[in-house]
C-alpha cells in the first residue's frame, strides 16, 4: 500500500500545483514585433491606401505610378468632361476620377516640370498610399523624377488631410517641399495652410 499511497500523494499535489498555476501573458510587448494573433488583428488602420472603387490602379501599391496607364484615363477623363459640356453632365465628376490637387501644388520650378499626369500621379499618392511610402516615377518628357511620400494623415472639416513631402530631381538638382493637402468633397485633393 506504501506505493498507492505515494500515487495518491503524488497526485494530490499535481492537482494542488496545477491549480495554483497563474496564466502568463502571451502576447510579447506593444513595442516589440508580433507575429501572432496581434500581427493580423490590431494593425493600425491606414486611411486611403486601397485603390477606390472605379479607379485604374496605376502602381501606387508598388510605389511608382505608370504614366502609360494615367495618360489612358486623363484621355478618357477629358474626352467625358468634353461631352458633359455639350450635353447635361457634371464636369466635376472629371475632377473626382481625376484626383487631381487643385490650386498651387507646389514652388513654381517643380510646377513647370510637373504636367497633368504628373499632379494625377500625386493625387493618386494622396489617396491611395500609406504613411511613410515613398511613390517615385520619371516623366519622360521633362526628364524630372518625382518622389511623394506621405507623412502623416489627420482628419480635416472636409475629410482626410495628409502631410506630404515632394521631391523632385531637374538636371541633377533636387528641390523638396512640404505641403498639406485635404480631400474636397468632390473627390480632388486641395492645399492648405497649417
Amino acid at each position: 500500500m506504501p506505493a498507492a499511497r505515494r500515487r495518491l500523494t503524488a497526485l494530490a499535489l499535481l492537482g494542488a500545483a496545477l491549480s495554483v498555476a497563474a496564466p502568463a501573458p502571451a502576447d510579447p510587448p506593444p513595442w516589440a514585433p508580433a507575429h501572432g494573433y496581434r500581427h493580423k488583428h490590431h494593425k493600425e488602420k491606414v486611411i486611403a491606401h486601397e485603390v477606390p472603387p472605379g479607379h485604374r490602379d496605376v502602381g501606387i501599391g508598388r510605389g511608382t505610378c505608370r504614366r502609360e496607364v494615367v495618360g489612358t484615363i486623363l484621355g478618357g477623363i477629358v474626352g467625358g468632361a468634353v461631352g458633359s459640356r455639350i450635353g447635361k453632365g457634371d464636369g466635376r465628376t472629371a475632377a473626382t476620377i481625376a484626383g487631381a490637387i487643385v490650386g498651387a501644388l507646389i514652388g513654381r520650378e517643380i510646377g513647370r516640370a510637373m504636367d497633368e499626369a504628373d499632379r494625377y500621379c500625386t493625387g493618386q499618392v494622396l489617396e491611395q498610399a500609406p504613411d511613410g511610402r515613398t511613390v517615385k516615377w520619371r516623366n519622360p518628357d521633362t526628364g524630372a523624377v518625382h518622389e511623394v511620400t506621405p507623412r502623416r494623415t489627420v482628419r480635416g472639416e472636409t475629410g482626410p488631410c495628409r502631410e506630404f513631402v515632394t521631391r523632385t530631381t531637374i538636371g541633377g538638382r533636387t528641390q523638396e517641399t512640404w505641403g498639406t493637402a485635404c480631400r474636397q468633397p468632390d473627390g480632388s485633393w486641395r492645399m492648405v495652410q497649417r
